[in-house]
């Protein structure tokens, strides 16, 4: 082989590399972590759905869970649809800022500009 012929199959061969490097590789760790993300599902973990939807499992199956989602809500899933196990802040609460106010704002709705 020539160099001529060594520097045309080098170009391709580096490519591919940089290829795999940049796509290959972090969505297969991103694949790894999600099946990791699923399968840590337990009952009572806190998880968000692909979808948003957030809610704490309360039963487990081999390809569902089930997710509740408010008090007597509950919903059932596929386990795949799990995105993110969302760990619970600092303070422990496990309710996001401001959950109660806007729960409460849905139950009563503002009246104050009917006629």
């Amino acid at each position: 082989m020539t160099s001529d012929e060594l520097s045309s199959l080098l170009l391709p061969l580096i490519l591919v590399v940089v290829f795999w490097l940049l796509v290959i590789r972090p969505a297969r760790r991103r694949q790894r972590e999600l099946a990791a993300a699923q399968s840590a599902a337990q009952p009572g973990a806190r998880v968000m759905l692909s979808s948003g939807l957030y809610g704490e499992v309360s039963a487990v199956d081999d390809t569902d869970i089930s997710l509740t989602i408010a008090r007597g809500v509950t919903v059932q899933v596929h386990r795949q649809a799990i995105a993110k196990v969302v760990e619970p802040a600092a303070g422990g609460s496990t309710g996001s800022a401001g959950g109660a106010s806007a729960a409460s704002s849905i139950d009563a709705p503002d009246r104050s500009t009917d006629r």
